[in-house]
């Protein structure tokens, strides 16, 4: 085929030929060099990206840190400021109840050395063992009157107990057995016979009731 081809054609293929082939390799060797340009600019790029996120992680933790130490700081703090106003509290409480402790003990003092007030012990005693006796108030009295008070207290005197008390009931038969028959008797006239509500009791008019304390 080339000893067919004039002089002319086969000049002309030899120097599009020299002139082709440098091109062709210049031009995959300079694809091949932006390539390897670019891969390295996008992993630049990407290291450049990761150091600043990382940068930011770090930051951010680095921030938290610090809250949580200002946290703990501020927890330490108020726990502390909690201590001291219980210790405040409680050091009044303390003061008020020593206070009132040495209120009733300077009144027991000043009571125990005022006659009257001996005497009316005194009187109180010996008309405490004589109420039964006073009022005619037989065995068998005393033992329906303990059954009206136990049934009082089981039943009105408990369920108020219970209201105050978180749902708590009273050991009335344990307190039942302290009682002597001289208190179950002033009981019963001041407590089940008396026509004041509960919580009212000490309202008892003896001028009202003295029938209730004879037969």
């Amino acid at each position: 085929m080339l000893n067919n081809m004039k002089l002319r054609s086969k000049l002309l293929a030899a120097f599009l030929a020299v002139g082709i082939i440098p091109f062709a390799v210049i031009g995959i060797s300079s694809l091949m060099k932006a390539r390897s340009a670019l891969s390295n600019q996008a992993f630049s790029q990407l290291e450049a990206v990761r150091e600043i996120k990382k940068a930011q992680i770090e930051k951010y933790f680095e921030e938290r840190k610090g809250d949580m130490g200002v946290l703990v700081e501020t927890v330490g703090t108020l726990r502390e400021e909690a201590f001291e106003k219980l210790a405040a509290v409680r050091q009044i409480k303390r003061t008020a109840v020593e206070r009132y402790f040495q209120t009733i003990q300077n009144q027991i003092v000043t009571f125990s050395r005022d006659r009257m007030i001996v005497d009316a012990m005194r009187e109180y005693r010996e008309s405490f063992r004589s109420f039964r006796k006073d009022n005619n108030l037989s065995g068998a009295d005393v033992d329906r009157m303990r059954r009206e008070l136990l049934t009082y207290y089981s039943n009105e005197f408990s369920a108020e107990y219970r209201k105050q008390n978180d749902g708590r009931s009273p050991d009335i038969e344990t307190y039942f057995r302290q009682l002597d028959d001289d208190s179950i008797a002033l009981q019963y006239y001041y407590i089940q016979a008396n026509k004041n509500p509960l919580g009212s009791k000490h309202q008892l008019d003896r001028a009202d009731d003295s029938s209730r304390y004879s037969k």
